[in-house]
């Protein structure tokens, strides 16, 4: 017996908003494997958007180098990802994920809005933070 789709689910607004992303997100990766590596670094080094704490502190949060890593995702390159930023990667699939699963009109699984696994994720990105400040440090040292 076939389970026919209910009409809710073709009116639902987020899961028309997840399916213009997931098209948004297409049209990007096709765009982003057309320029070339020289190319998109110079248009991205030349963004006047950046990191606060990098330009108050002079710090990298967990963060910093995120856009180079989901750029290099989308143009295939998972080494160069992981070298920008640890959890570049990591995030590239999980937000492929969302919105695959909300494109099809369904909830996110309780288990990624668990509290603790919350609190997990800020104390490891936290610690990514301090641990690659002190190498970065280190290394820039006489």
């Amino acid at each position: 017996m076939k389970k026919s789709i209910s009409p809710a689910f073709w009116k639902s607004k987020s899961t028309w908003i997840a399916r213009g992303l997931l098209a948004i997100w297409m049209v990007v990766s096709i765009l982003v494997r057309r320029l070339s590596p020289a190319e998109l670094e110079a248009a991205l080094d030349g963004s006047p958007y950046r990191c606060p704490l990098k330009w108050w502190t002079g710090f990298k949060c967990a963060f910093c180098g995120m856009t180079h890593s989901w750029m290099a995702m989308f143009r295939g390159e998972l080494a160069v990802a992981q070298r920008e930023n640890l959890f570049g990667p990591a995030l590239w699939f999980f937000a492929l994920f969302v919105l695959l699963v909300l494109s099809m009109g369904r909830r996110m699984p309780r288990v990624f809005t668990h509290p603790r696994l919350i609190m997990l994720m800020v104390i490891v990105l936290t610690a990514y933070a301090v641990i690659r400040n002190l190498q970065h440090g280190l290394s820039s040292s006489p």
